[in-house]
């Protein structure tokens, strides 16, 4: 394993080149058109940028991106990384809450430069003097064809210590808070992923999660990290039209995708026998379910309904994790079944996991077992381990090197004992991993 994520996607991008691709579909008008990028040009784009931030005051400080499309933010993203800068991903101020959340970026990370594309750099522009920065905060557009000289790019010192990026977290158990994530922790849960579902050199995924959620960011480098493809669009276009989704995988015969638990049950909700005629999902062999409570009528809705599509009854993947981890912390294994129980609703609410084979039952489904971790469920007063059959609080501990990430502006010590984190509720049946029920949280952000 290369000592940082740079050395590694330049070593894929060398192996590769123009053989391994991204292709993203962006919305122009009523249509999705097809914008293609090699492994070898997102490799260029990536050194320009990096050599363009190197020649600038603000790049010593943690750098904010806004961008819509994904396609525009990767090279934006990886020329952080090869600039050394720290990344800041962020989704694009629309509304009140969004707004709020950036602005709370901008004083949190001690942001100096914002980087979005031409067509939103003058809105920023303004919003950044409403907001009283104008005179601290510069905005910058990337998609400039004369941003930066690949050619004049320098691999900076870099290794598994170097924090590569902030990953915001987003508030479902807690407040937002910034994680630093380094190329050590990225490399290893990069690894950890491709390992758990098979993601390998020959892989295609189709995706469509926001890059500024921790598993939209890390599924979207998960194929320069293997050397596979990647087909994806914007969440607006999958929530625009959902079958989209679908037709890509039928159409890049995709092996992968993944998704939280109310897009598949949008899907199996909105997809047309019309639409779904012709359709042939039997190339996946993974569909990871994670990012919010897992539902287990859902998954029997999507098996149903994406039947006739040929959608494998067994392509379901459960999982759970947190921006604190990178993202991984569970996972079911692929091919089997996810583990459902059926606990007394009643003893759920004094959190206690009473097994029952009456229809009164709540139905819980596993989120698969530890993936290089140790997890514990715990009383949250005492901090101590419940036995069997608890609902509790989450604590989880890295079994090995690199260590849990580090919560924004409190830099990981390298070689710190491993130390437990706590986040969420759910329940421990038996020694299975966790569960997820509507009383407890899957998030894997």
């Amino acid at each position: 394993m290369y000592p940082d994520f740079v050395s590694h996607v330049r070593a894929q991008a060398d192996v590769h080149g123009d053989t391994r691709f991204y292709a993203y579909h962006r919305e122009v008008g009523l249509e999705l058109v097809e914008e293609v990028l090699s492994f070898r040009e997102i490799d260029r784009r990536a050194r320009a940028t990096a050599a363009w931030l190197s020649q600038r005051p603000e790049a010593d400080r943690p750098v904010l991106l806004l961008y819509l499309d994904s396609i525009d933010f990767l090279p934006a993203f990886l020329g952080c990384l090869y600039a050394g800068v720290i990344a800041v991903p962020a989704p694009l101020p629309h509304d009140q809450q969004s707004t709020q959340r950036v602005a709370g970026m901008l004083d949190d990370a001690d942001i100096g430069l914002v980087l979005t594309t031409s067509a939103y750099a003058e809105l920023l522009t303004a919003w950044i003097a409403d907001n009283g920065r104008a005179e601290t905060v510069s905005c910058v557009y990337t998609d400039a064809d004369d941003l930066g000289d690949a050619e004049s790019w320098r691999m900076p010192d870099l290794d598994g210590d170097t924090v590569a990026f902030l990953q915001y977290t987003s508030g479902s158990t807690s407040e937002p808070k910034g994680v630093m994530v380094t190329h050590g922790n990225l490399l290893h849960n990069e690894a950890t992923i491709a390992a758990t579902v098979g993601f390998d050199d020959a892989a295609t995924g189709v995706s469509w999660l926001p890059h500024f959620h921790d598993m939209g960011l890390i599924s979207m480098l998960l194929p320069l990290y293997a050397g596979g493809d990647l087909v994806f669009m914007s969440p607006l276009a999958f929530l625009k039209r959902p079958v989209r989704w679908l037709e890509m995988i039928d159409r890049y015969r995709a092996e992968f995708t993944l998704a939280p638990n109310f897009a598949y049950e949008l899907v199996a909700r909105r997809a047309t026998d019309e639409q779904l005629a012709g359709l042939d999902l039997s190339s996946l062999r993974v569909a990871l379910n994670g990012a919010e409570p897992i539902r287990s009528r859902t998954l029997d809705a999507v098996i149903e309904r994406l039947g006739t599509a040929a959608f494998p009854p067994n392509a379901f993947v459960t999982a759970y994790g947190m921006a604190e981890l990178t993202l991984l912390a569970t996972a079911s294994r692929v091919g089997d079944p996810p583990v459902r129980i059926d606990v007394d609703a009643a003893a759920l609410e004094r959190n206690v996991a009473v097994l029952t084979t009456d229809d009164t039952g709540v139905r819980l489904v596993s989120s698969g077992p530890p993936r290089d971790l140790d997890i514990r469920i715990v009383d949250p007063n005492t901090g101590i381990a419940l036995p069997d059959n608890r609902v509790g609080e989450i604590w989880v501990r890295e079994r090995a090197s690199p260590p849990v990430t580090g919560t924004a502006r409190t830099r990981p010590r390298p070689g710190s004992a491993p130390s437990w984190r706590g986040r969420g509720r759910t329940c421990a049946p038996g020694t299975s991993a966790c569960a997820t029920s509507a009383t407890s949280s899957s998030p894997a952000g």
